[in-house]
């Protein structure tokens, strides 16, 4: 079965209403947690399915929210290579990781 990208993408907004157990992770389009927002559910996300939420392709992710008991791994390649940058919490800001603009596909995993 072949599901939609809806499924998979919570919401494209910049409010915060869904509860983190149904999207554990939101990334944003700048620093400090601003800019257009997507809310994402557990799963692996290449660059095919990311390109639908809001700008990401155009303008990349600058910062991005993680659960607590969840881990997102963040990759400069589509199809989960290159090397990767692994997150169990919460950054505001990329530029720190040396990752700003540099997402191009994403797995988000429960890891408690």
């Amino acid at each position: 079965m072949i599901l939609p990208l809806s499924f998979f993408v919570a919401a494209l907004f910049q409010s915060h209403q869904t509860p983190q157990a149904v999207s554990p992770v939101t990334v944003y389009q700048h620093c400090n947690y601003e800019g257009w927002a997507a809310r994402l559910r557990g799963g692996n996300y290449t660059a095919g399915l990311l390109k639908d939420v809001a700008d990401y392709r155009r303008k990349g992710v600058s910062s991005i929210k993680v659960a607590p008991g969840y881990q997102a791994t963040l990759f400069p390649r589509d199809k989960f290579k290159g090397k990767s940058l692994v997150l169990t919490s919460s950054t505001d800001c990329l530029v720190s990781e040396g990752f700003n603009d540099r997402m191009v596909s994403i797995r988000i995993k429960r890891i408690r």
